[in-house]
């Protein structure tokens, strides 16, 4: 603003923030002075408005998020219109800021006017573990199935360096008698409770224990013997390439007990018809037949058996069955009144009882019982398949003659040169000998019977760097 007058004054607002003042003359006319001012309007602040609720965010698969002042504004403005510009206290996190955390949103304009909001911002990790399961898998079915065995999915995360991870089973045919699969789901779970899940497939069959049934050797001859049902002119004999006949015949189908047809028949897997009664699903529809067939394969894995006494197993035996097997009847005595009836030379004995008593056996002794998942050997009692120390799966050790009177021989040529050390156990578990072996020799070794009494022995050979061998015989005189 600008005043003039003849060495006069003008009002000037006290806002004016500089002047400058050019006096006018002291003549009757004077030169009009001239007085000029600038005013400056005072800059109004911009006004920083923050979202009233929380904000969001997520970590990535790195575990890393980052925010942008947009994400909290909330309408924040200039008074005076100006330009403005927006900066965040924090604008980047990782897995340590996850939950609630406070930032700041700063407002600034173009004159420099600053101001600020806070607003709540959460971060979140929802983001699932990745998770790989072990492959696929086929073990025995008497064999323990848990994940130490059949191995364990592995997990890592964004966030939680150890997932916990689970597992679930379903058996889709509803059990696991001789043969299925397991379908188990692994599920790993974070500290945020994210999940992911994948599936493994383990085979349980019997399938394995049929081989090694039919391809034990009896008589020590270094050849497998075949199973042989029946006597005389009425058997069925399976040589060791018909164990997936096996597989298909067994659990039976039912039926009525009958003695086998009049004929020699032999099975070597190129047909597993063989003329014996099928029912349409290529079951066994004989039970006696299918009921001494199961525990023949039984008594071939674990010779224990067959030498247990009837009067310890928890079975109620038809009392006519007894005159046929006379005094202290084993299961192996069952097993060759059962045989004679198959051959069709033991016409008094009631079949139905039969049936039922070697039936009542193999349901006190399933093929297909699993071991404790981590059962510690505390003795080395045969088994019809085991886990030794090493993980290795025990081996058969070869033994004959079997039985034995005066000596034993152990074939174990193909770890000639290795120490080792060889112990008898008694059926009950206690050591009967023990015998160490600088070097295991080229050929058999011999172990004599003088000391030992009539009955079952188990033999274990632990052999260092392979692991345990283990078989049994039986000493009769």
């Amino acid at each position: 603003t600008t005043g003039r007058g003849g060495g006069g004054g003008s009002f000037v607002h006290g806002m004016a923030k500089s002047h400058s003042i050019t006096p006018g003359g002291s003549t009757p006319q004077p030169q009009d002075g001239v007085a000029s001012f600038q005013c400056i309007i005072a800059n109004a602040p911009p006004e920083a408005v923050c979202l009233s609720n929380p904000v969001t965010v997520s970590l990535d698969d790195s575990g890393t998020a980052a925010l942008s002042p947009a994400q909290l504004d909330g309408g924040s403005h200039d008074p005076d219109g100006d330009e403005l510009s927006f900066s965040l206290s924090q604008a980047s996190f990782d897995c340590s800021h996850a939950g609630d955390n406070l930032v700041t949103l700063s407002v600034e304009d173009n004159e420099g006017g600053i101001n600020t909001c806070t607003a709540t911002v959460i971060v979140r990790d929802d983001t699932a573990p990745v998770i790989s399961c072990p492959e696929s898998t086929a073990i025995a079915c008497n064999e323990p199935s848990g994940p130490s065995i059949t191995g364990m999915a592995f997990a890592t995360d964004n966030c939680d360096t150890a997932p916990v991870i689970d597992f679930s089973d379903a058996i889709p045919d509803g059990g696991c008698a001789q043969e299925c699969i397991i379908e188990r789901t692994f599920t790993a779970t974070d500290a945020w409770g994210n999940t992911a899940a994948c599936s493994q497939l383990i085979e349980k069959t019997a399938s394995g224990l049929f081989e090694d049934a039919l391809d034990t050797d009896l008589n020590g001859d270094g050849l497998s013997d075949p199973i042989v049902l029946g006597y005389s002119r009425h058997t069925l004999t399976i040589t060791a390439e018909g164990a997936e006949c096996l597989l298909n015949w067994l659990p039976g189908a039912g039926g009525t007990p009958a003695p086998l047809p009049r004929a020699q028949r032999i099975v070597d897997g190129s047909d597993c018809h063989s003329g014996i009664p099928l029912s349409p699903d290529g079951r066994i529809n004989n039970p006696l037949l299918a009921e001494v067939l199961l525990l023949t394969v039984k008594v071939r894995l674990d010779p224990q058996l067959g030498n247990t006494l009837l009067s310890n197993l928890d079975c109620a035996f038809h009392p006519v069955l007894a005159q046929f097997m006379g005094n202290n009847p084993t299961a192996n005595s069952l097993l060759r009144l059962a045989n004679l009836s198959l051959g069709n030379i033991m016409g008094p004995v009631p079949m139905s009882p039969l049936t039922d008593a070697v039936h009542c056996i193999n349901e006190h002794y399933q093929l297909c019982r699993q071991e404790p998942e981590e059962a510690p050997m505390a003795t080395p009692l045969p088994s019809f398949r085991g886990e030794p120390a090493t993980g290795r799966p025990a081996e058969e050790l070869i033994i004959y003659p079997n039985p034995a009177a005066d000596v034993v021989h152990f074939r174990l040529s193909n770890f000639s040169g290795k120490p080792a050390v060889l112990r008898i156990y008694s059926p009950q578990g206690q050591l009967v000998e023990e015998r160490r072996l600088p070097e295991i020799p080229e050929g058999p070794l011999e172990l004599q019977m003088g000391n030992y009494r009539n009955g079952l022995y188990i033999a274990a050979l632990y052999i260092d760097g392979y692991g345990m061998l283990r078989g049994a015989f039986v000493v009769e005189r």
